[in-house]
This record gives C-alpha cells, sequence and structure tokens, in this order.
C-alpha cells in the first residue's frame, strides 16, 4: 500500500556498509539534503548527526521514541545495560558514576532546522516548476527559431515564387523573437525570485 501511494519516503537499512569514507560522504551529504520522510536504521554515528531528526529506540521488545540524541543514547545504554553489570564486579570503595550534564536540545535545534528547510522547499517548489515550464517553452522556441533562420539563409527563399513564404517567415521570426524575449525576462525573474527564497 505504501508503494503504491508512492510517498516521498527512503526506507535505508545501514546503508553506509561496505561503502569507502568518500562514498559514505556523498551519501550522507546527499540524504542531508533528501527533503522527503527518511527511515534509518545504521550504527554510523556520523550518518545518524548528519542526517535525522528524532530518534525511536528499539528495547525490551518495544519500539518508542527516545527524547535525545546520540550522547544521551550513550548515557542511557551506560545506566540499563553496563552500570548494573560493573556494579556487580566492582569494589566496595568504587567511587560512583558521576553523570555528566544533560546535552544541551539538539533535537529541538534539528526539528527547527527541518521546518526551516521545509519551508524553502514549499517555497522554492512553484518558482522552480515555473522555471522548468519556462525553459521548456523556450527551449521549443529555440528550436523554432533555428529553423527559421536556417529557411531565411538560403537563397532560394527569396525567389520571386517564394514572396508569400518569406513574408510568413519574416513575420514567425519577429513573434518567435518577442515571445523569447518575454519568457527570458520572466526567466530571470523567477531566478531572483529563487534566490531570495533560498536566502
Amino acid at each position: 500500500m505504501i508503494v503504491w501511494q508512492r510517498p516521498n519516503l527512503l526506507l535505508l537499512d545501514e546503508p553506509t556498509n561496505h561503502l569507502d569514507l568518500e562514498t559514505r560522504e556523498a551519501l550522507t551529504v546527499a540524504l542531508a539534503q533528501f527533503e522527503g520522510t527518511l527511515v534509518l536504521v545504521s550504527h554510523d554515528r556520523h550518518l545518524l548527526r548528519a542526517t535525522t531528526d528524532q530518534f525511536l529506540i528499539v528495547a525490551e521488545g518495544r519500539l518508542a521514541p527516545f527524547d535525545g540524541d546520540l550522547e544521551d543514547y550513550r548515557d542511557w545504554l551506560f545506566k540499563t545495560k553496563l552500570a548494573p553489570a560493573q556494579e556487580a564486579v566492582s569494589l566496595p570503595e568504587a567511587k560512583p558514576v558521576v553523570t555528566p550534564p544533560p546535552a544541551p536540545d539538539r533535537r529541538g535545534q534539528k526539528r527547527k532546522e527541518a521546518e526551516e528547510r521545509q519551508r524553502q522547499s514549499a517555497a522554492r517548489k512553484p518558482i522552480e516548476s515555473r522555471i522548468k515550464r519556462l525553459e521548456e517553452k523556450m527551449a521549443k522556441l529555440n528550436a523554432q527559431k533555428s529553423a527559421i533562420d536556417a529557411q531565411l539563409a538560403d537563397p532560394a527563399s527569396y525567389g520571386e515564387a517564394r514572396k508569400e513564404t518569406l513574408k510568413t517567415l519574416i513575420l514567425d521570426q519577429a513573434y518567435v523573437a518577442r515571445e523569447l524575449a518575454q519568457l527570458e525576462a520572466e526567466w530571470l525573474e523567477q531566478q531572483q525570485k529563487l534566490e531570495q527564497a533560498t536566502a
């Protein structure tokens, strides 16, 4: 059902396994720029830090949201899994484990950054769509212009028998040039809007 609905979604299980460093970095950059939803299972801390906004924890047969980042997970793991085992073998005079102060709210910051990326993406999409349509129209008109220019460059077009055809070609050339000028002006305007939306 999910595949049929074609969501903007990537499901990745250990995507950096068997990749060299350059390919890992390229994948990390690509996933950080991905504008859809990303569900990622990985042991690669760098990849997780660069691409995720929310962590889920699988423990004791349950899946639950984890309120924290990788450092908070390390602390949680130490408290719940490693600390009891260490207490069993530690000497009586061992000092208690000092818990570091809570990390800054990286999750909230990442959420804000993701919301800002989504806002910019929502502002860019209609502009990018319009630019694409303008470029398609300009490509068609440029092809027409090339065809007209080729006919006008042919000396046979200027014969007495082809006066009407020549007149039509000249009118078509003027129309295409005017349309291209208008489209190019709008294209430049849309590019400026896109730059402002990205800034």
